[in-house]
Parts: structure tokens; C-alpha cells; sequence
């Protein structure tokens, strides 16, 4: 009969480390804010190292100088006679075009940056059209990659930084960042493909990228910027 001996040694390791092969620092951002009919109202590309500091320093500047005042004006309604008339005759909602009756309540919806009568809407679209209490930033694969660097970058402005709140996917990835009057969102949430896919997607189209031409980068023209390279 063979005997088999198993010996197991247990061993104690007083040193440990941690190498670093690889690191990504962020060298370049793009902030664009849309404002009413599509407008762009504040742009801002920068290159640095440790872009994201920049960026949050930049969006704290940018909350003191327009933001606060912005999030917290509410003009009153102004309607003409016209638009009263229209107001009065309308049978469905302007935007989702449901039609009013008992249970679906008519409501004045308005701008409330210039007090500007908009349309008829449904009660539950109005509610949805709320002025909101803070500035919606969106960034592609944000929760897991983009947001890390946002966490860093906010732990450099100890006194300039409250009202954190953070809704978590676990604990490394993160749904939504919100602090002062800004909210960072993943659209990956919204649209679950890479950009490259989303870009060649859209270019299938026949849209007239609006937006895109009112920024500084389409004097490189539309279709290089369309493509995956220096832009963010």
C-alpha cells in the first residue's frame, strides 16, 4: 500500500505593495451648456493636466458668476389675447398630444427664464417640465470611468463644495453625483452603445447636428468630428 503525505505550509507575508503599470490622467474636457430653442449658452474646452480639476473649479466659478441667479429666476406668466384664445380652444397637449378631458387636466405651460407663454400641456408633461433646482451635466460611460475623476477633482474644494448627494449602482460605480447646483448623469443610461456606434448611428441620418455647428470645433468641419480621436 502507498501512503500519501500532504504537507501544507501556511506562510505570513510582513510586506506587502502595490505597483502602479498603468495611469490615466485626464488632459482635456469639453463643457457645452444648451439653453432654450438649443442655444448654446456657455462653452468651454480647455487642455491642462489634471483636467478635471479645471473643470470642477471652472463649474463652481461659472455657479457663482450666472448659475445660482439662472436656477432660481421664475418669471410670471405673460399671455395676449391671442394666446389666451388659443389656451381657451386647445384639445390636446401640445407635447405628447393627449387629448383634455376630466381626468386629464389643462395646464398654462410657460418659460420661467423670460415668463413666455409656451402652450396647452397635460398636467403630468407640465409637471415634467418643472424649472429644475440644479444644472443636468451629462458624460458618456460617466459612472464608470468619468465620475471617479469628478470624486477626485471635488475633494480639492473642501470649502467650495455641499450638498453632496450620490446615487450608487455598488460601491465603485456610481448613478448619479450631485453637488451645489450640478447633477452628473451617465447617458449610458439612456443610450447603452459606445459613441463610435451612437456617432456612425446618427451620421446614417439626416440630422443637421445643430448643436454641433455652433461650437468652435465645426470650423475642422462635421465629419472629423464625428469620428473617434482628439475630441472629447
Amino acid at each position: 500500500n502507498k501512503i500519501a503525505l500532504y504537507l501544507c505550509i501556511k506562510y505570513q507575508c510582513d510586506k506587502s505593495q502595490t505597483i502602479v503599470v498603468h495611469e490615466q490622467i485626464p488632459i482635456t474636457y469639453s463643457l457645452v451648456i444648451i439653453g432654450p430653442n438649443d442655444t448654446i449658452i456657455h462653452e468651454r474646452t480647455h487642455s491642462c493636466p489634471n483636467a478635471h480639476f479645471d473643470l470642477v473649479e471652472h463649474l463652481l466659478d461659472q455657479e457663482d458668476l450666472w448659475v445660482k441667479d439662472l436656477l432660481k429666476v421664475k418669471e410670471e406668466m405673460v399671455m395676449s389675447e391671442e394666446e389666451k384664445i388659443s389656451f381657451e380652444r386647445a384639445i390636446k397637449c401640445y407635447m405628447c398630444e393627449i387629448e383634455f378631458s376630466d381626468s386629464v387636466v389643462k395646464c398654462r405651460d410657460h418659460s420661467h427664464s423670460t415668463g413666455r407663454f409656451i402652450g396647452a400641456a397635460c398636467q403630468t408633461c407640465n409637471l415634467r417640465r418643472r424649472k429644475p433646482t440644479y444644472l443636468r451635466l451629462y458624460m458618456h460611460n460617466a459612472s464608470k470611468y468619468d465620475m471617479h475623476f469628478i470624486i477626485q477633482a471635488m475633494s480639492k474644494f473642501p470649502n467650495r463644495i455641499s450638498n453632496i448627494s450620490v446615487l450608487p449602482y455598488n460601491g465603485e460605480n456610481f448613478r448619479t453625483i450631485r453637488f451645489n447646483s450640478f447633477q452628473f448623469l451617465d447617458t449610458m443610461a439612456f443610450l447603452p452603445s459606445s459613441l463610435a456606434q451612437l456617432s456612425y448611428d446618427l451620421s446614417q441620418t439626416d440630422h443637421q447636428y445643430n448643436i454641433l455647428r455652433q461650437t468652435y470645433l465645426s470650423q475642422f468641419g462635421i465629419e472629423p468630428i464625428l469620428e473617434k480621436g482628439f475630441f472629447p
